[in-house]
């Protein structure tokens, strides 16, 4: 059993679920993921700094910026800015904030400042959330430009991963991605293709490639991308089990955390 902390709470892998523990989940890897502690309030900020190079003023300027996830990784408890702007949130948690500047002087600077208080377990799993798998299998299947899930490779390698049950398929999946496929701390995006050739990849070029396996085997699955942690970042949801259920299948990150 190894283990890091975070923010109060002490996260380990082990293969026996231990005696004392504050949220524990079984893996699709057969081992179990296990949080001891509570997390404290974090703080945290996002910086944008807007520069106006010209010899004339800028007025009038929308700014609209990526801000934090909010979803059962991590919750909102409270948001400061320095200025006033609308906060808007989309289908997958990321919170958008639009703002309007009306003067930005000529060769002059402003500072966006927003101040986030979250309370977050390193890694959870909920229960997942209850949805039209029809509508879902006919939007988290279809073809998608850096998710080239009919390639003759990528067939190749889902029919190497299939099993007889969904589970132990998802399971094959991600194990296979994690033994063969290494990170990558770059902001390009490669198609999967490229992904497999190179044998590397960011957190969204991985996630490509996961979907584009998923998707092969019939398992409607898609990339979310957001600020997890003050974080961009990427990883993938799908269908796990039969029926209707959707919830969080995957996660990439340095400290190999699947």
């Amino acid at each position: 059993m190894n283990g890091v902390s975070f923010f109060g709470v002490k996260v380990t892998r082990s293969k026996t679920l231990p005696p004392k523990y504050t949220f524990a989940i079984q893996t699709v890897l057969s081992d179990w993921y296990v949080e001891t502690g509570r997390v404290v309030e974090i703080p945290t900020e996002i910086t944008v700094t807007l520069r106006n190079p010209l010899r004339k003023n800028m007025t009038d300027l929308s700014v609209r910026v990526l801000g934090m996830r909010e979803d059962y990784h991590q919750k909102i408890l409270k948001v400061e800015s320095t200025h006033e702007g609308d906060a808007r949130k989309d289908q997958y948690g990321n919170i958008y904030h639009v703002f309007t500047i009306p003067l930005l002087r000529k060769r002059s600077n402003i500072i966006l400042k927003i101040k986030y208080t979250i309370a977050t377990h390193p890694y959870s799993m909920n229960r997942g959330v209850f949805v039209d798998i029809g509508s879902v299998k006919k939007c988290f299947l279809k073809l998608q430009p850096y998710q080239k899930h009919t390639s003759q490779k990528i067939r190749e390698i889902a029919d190497l991963l299939a099993s007889q049950d969904i589970i132990g398929t998802i399971g094959n999946v991600v194990l296979w991605v994690l033994k063969n496929i290494k990170y990558e701390k770059t902001y390009r995006r490669y198609s999967v293709t490229d992904t497999l050739s190179r044998r590397k990849g960011s957190c969204l070029s991985v996630a490509d490639l996961l979907v584009a396996i998923l998707r092969s085997l019939g398992i409607p699955a898609t990339v979310v991308r957001g600020l997890y942690m003050d974080r961009l970042h990427a990883w993938v949801e799908g269908s796990a089990v039969c029926g209707h259920l959707w919830t969080n299948m995957y996660k990439h990150s340095t400290s190999s955390d699947y």
